[in-house]
């Protein structure tokens, strides 16, 4: 067999060609594996939005440059849109507004159940609570809350 024969016996399936096969000390995947792209999971997502809403940045208001929060730039924005009549903003800025509303009003029904039972508490059982720290604790917390 001649050496032409013998070079074409050595090629075929599973056996390419030797200037066509890999070289020593040279990857066969130069550029390597291309990176990981990042899941955008509901989760993940969440932990985003709430990262940027974080950060900082300046808006202008009529007393200058302010620096705020992401999400307190974008509670402006949509305050000063919605009061120059643009209707989905007026929208989202009230249903907003009401929502902290009745978040707000439940949170000091809350705090004035838990005043009128202490005050109960202490009127029940005078022997108890007679002590100065307890009337003027109870006093502080009827200022704070403008309760008679």
């Amino acid at each position: 067999m001649s050496d032409d024969t013998q070079k074409r016996a050595d090629v075929g399936y599973g056996r390419p060609p030797a200037e066509r096969q890999f070289r020593k000390g040279i990857s066969g995947n130069p550029r390597g594996r291309p990176p990981k792209v990042r899941s955008l999971s509901p989760r993940q997502f969440r932990r985003d939005v709430l990262e940027v809403a974080d950060m900082t940045t300046s808006i202008q208001t009529s007393k200058g440059r302010k620096r705020v929060t992401f999400a307190q730039a974008l509670i402006f924005i949509t305050a000063q849109r919605a009061a120059k009549g643009d209707r989905p903003c007026l929208r989202m800025f009230m249903d907003w507004y009401i929502a902290s509303l009745n978040a707000h009003s439940q949170a000091h029904e809350e705090h004035f159940k838990f005043l009128e039972l202490m005050e109960r508490e202490m009127t029940l059982q005078p022997e108890k609570h007679q002590s100065e720290d307890d009337q003027r604790m109870l006093a502080e917390a009827r200022k704070k809350t403008r309760r008679p």
